[in-house]
């Protein structure tokens, strides 16, 4: 069962771009492409060891506060693809599974900020942005951890609940990705602003944010724990799991 939902996610996936068309390319499409590559390549791996959670959501949710709609989705599925094929040596299966489910989660995330921001979130000021940026990110953190919860509880035969417990949970989870969200608005803002320059205001408080995950999850600490290489996002093993990634 887990191998036949990996399998839809990638086929919706698959569907999400061949619908979306091919993206407009400029130099700003190639910058973001970097930086949600740079953000996936910083990773853990979950505690069942069949799971891996990244970074990759601080830039790919900054990313559709940024980019056009077809751009923002194809950056980050991109992105996720290639890092985890040629840096995380990630089977086919899981890499596109774990790609497909980033598309989907950017897309959900981009439908909301459509209908709380026509003009752009960025555009947004006070409240309204506060409760915006708060709802897109619920989405995407939600569309994000569903997928894997799944593929995880299908390939294991268990409750999605101790799936949940076991891998995630509010301290361990939840608050260190709302700290990835906000730094993923922030990078988004300074970039409006500041252009590539950006990325070095937020490249630092990330490393801590993915160290703050590790930290909670195995009682490592510091930037010396940190790993050089993996929604905010989450992916799961060789299709023994697939995002909040499988693998």
């Amino acid at each position: 069962m887990a191998r036949v939902f990996a399998s839809l996610v990638i086929g919706s996936g698959v569907l999400l771009l061949a619908g979306e068309g091919a993206p407009r390319l400029g130099p700003e499409t190639w910058v973001w492409l970097a930086v949600c590559g740079l953000a996936e390549a910083l990773w853990i791996r979950l505690p069942d060891g069949r799971a891996t959670l990244s970074m990759g959501s601080v830039a790919n949710f900054a990313a559709a506060l940024t980019l056009p709609r077809d751009q923002a989705i194809w950056v980050a599925t991109l992105a996720t693809l290639v890092v985890e094929l040629a840096i995380m040596r990630k089977p086919l299966m899981r890499a596109c599974f774990n790609a497909a489910s980033t598309g989907l989660a950017v897309a959900a995330t981009l439908l909301v900020l459509g209908r709380l921001a026509p003009e752009g979130a960025l555009a947004l000021r006070g409240a309204h942005l506060l409760a915006a940026t708060l709802m897109a990110a619920a989405v995407f953190y939600a569309s994000n951890r569903a997928a894997v919860l799944l593929v995880l509880a299908l390939e294991q035969h268990r409750p999605v609940w101790g799936v949940w417990r076991e891998n995630f949970g509010v301290r361990r989870d939840v608050l260190p990705s709302a700290a990835a969200f906000s730094l993923g608005v922030l990078l988004a803002h300074h970039y409006a602003h500041a252009g590539v320059m950006a990325i070095g205001f937020v490249f630092l408080p990330t490393l801590f944010v993915l160290d703050a995950h590790r930290s909670v999850r195995f009682g490592a600490v510091g930037p010396t724990a940190l790993s050089a290489t993996e929604p905010l996002r989450i992916a799961a093993d060789e299709q023994r799991c697939p995002t909040a990634r499988a693998g």
